[in-house]
């Protein structure tokens, strides 16, 4: 009797809370759009592209609008004047320069102008040294590489340039495709985690091993990497960009924006942007596994 008593009392427990569960509709303020900016430039040759959006609501899953009929330009510190022009009507504005002829010189300051529907936005950008990339070499390893997976890992060889901190980004190409992946964003400080220490120094083994894609290398596949020089405000956006894209699970802090660069001219307005401004020199080498 008693045994039945307990069983009639869970199910009558667990049919009120059953009977609690409530679908919530969260419904959230869009908020006013505003401009996104992403104007990473460096001195490789070819085309230099500024992507202007516009920034959706947070359940948006289309691609963000873009933002068409702006004016774009670029003055370096030697009042050379770069015109950004969309003519593909795709937000993405483009300089092409002439042949040999690249934008972005080492020492150089550039300050970038967007006028947008009738606001006018600024940033300015410092164009810092790039150490070269000396080689890159690889091996085979048994799941004692930057992953678990049985396979072929490469690591390049770069030293930090002494006397200053300086900050990068390294980008990595597998057989011609960029890892762009939010886990593939790989910044450094001094060619380290963080500066103590680590100044002139070669670059440490998890950021010269970070190129590698998860699954490691096969032969026949090429890897290349690139090392583009940062501004210490372009590393800080980077490491609160990949704060955001890694918040989640049970101790998750309500996603907030990444600080931006891109000012309005004018203080008393209340129109903002987003996004942010780079000038980068950039150093690469690639090889290909046997």
């Amino acid at each position: 009797m008693k045994a039945s008593i307990n069983i009639l009392l869970f199910v009558i427990i667990t049919l009120l809370f059953v009977s609690c569960e409530k679908v919530i509709d969260i419904k959230l303020d869009q908020g006013t759009s505003q401009l996104a900016v992403d104007a990473f430039l460096n001195n490789k040759p070819g085309t230099q592209v500024i992507k202007l959006t516009t920034t959706a609501g947070y359940f948006n899953n289309a691609p963000c609008p873009a933002a068409i009929g702006a004016t774009v330009n670029i003055i370096d510190s030697d009042s050379n004047v770069f015109n950004f022009i969309d003519n593909s009507g795709t937000g993405k504005y483009e300089w092409i320069p002439s042949a040999g002829d690249t934008l972005i010189r080492q020492a150089h300051l550039y300050t970038l102008t967007i006028n947008y529907n009738g606001e006018q936005y600024r940033a300015t950008s410092f164009a810092f040294p790039v150490p070269p990339v000396d080689s890159l070499n690889y091996e085979y390893l048994k799941g004692n590489g930057p992953s678990s997976a049985e396979a072929n890992y490469a690591s390049f060889y770069a030293r930090d340039i002494a006397g200053m901190p300086n900050f990068y980004w390294i980008k990595s190409f597998v057989n011609g495709t960029f890892l762009n992946n939010p886990s593939d964003l790989i910044v450094s400080q001094d060619g380290a985690f963080g500066g103590d220490g680590a100044d002139g120094l070669p670059f440490i083994l998890p950021i010269r091993q970070s190129i590698n894609p998860e699954k490691g290398l096969m032969a026949g596949d090429t890897i290349s990497v690139e090392v583009h020089s940062i501004t210490p405000e372009a590393f800080f956006f980077f490491q609160q960009t990949t704060q955001q894209t890694q918040n989640g699970g049970l101790f998750a802090t309500p996603p907030a924006n990444v600080i931006s660069n891109i000012k309005n001219v004018n203080s008393a307005s209340k129109v903002t942007a987003v996004g942010f401004f780079n000038t980068a020199l950039v150093s690469t080498n690639g090889i290909k596994i046997k």
